[in-house]
């Protein structure tokens, strides 16, 4: 197993919810990266640091990561998905 050093900027985000809350907001996640990534982080840290983690069922964890690897495409070098 290898492991990966991160350095720079890691930005702890929060997960946007549809207006119902029923769901984690994808469009939202793109729109916070795109803005984020753009600003020069090295990457992205969802339900770091930001209290929410406890909050967030698994499920909701898994759909916040997956988004968030999506959105950021491998623009971030910590937002690239971990090899099977």
């Amino acid at each position: 197993m290898t492991t990966e050093q991160f350095s720079g900027v890691l930005a702890a985000v929060v997960t946007p919810f549809t207006a119902d809350g029923s769901a984690v907001d994808v469009e939202g996640v793109r729109r916070q990266a795109d803005h984020i990534i753009s600003g020069g982080v090295n990457g992205l840290v969802p339900g770091g640091s930001t209290g929410e983690f406890t909050a967030l069922t698994v499920e909701e964890r898994k759909a916040s990561n997956r988004a968030y690897i999506e959105a950021a495409a491998g623009r971030a070098p910590s937002s690239q998905a971990p090899e099977p």
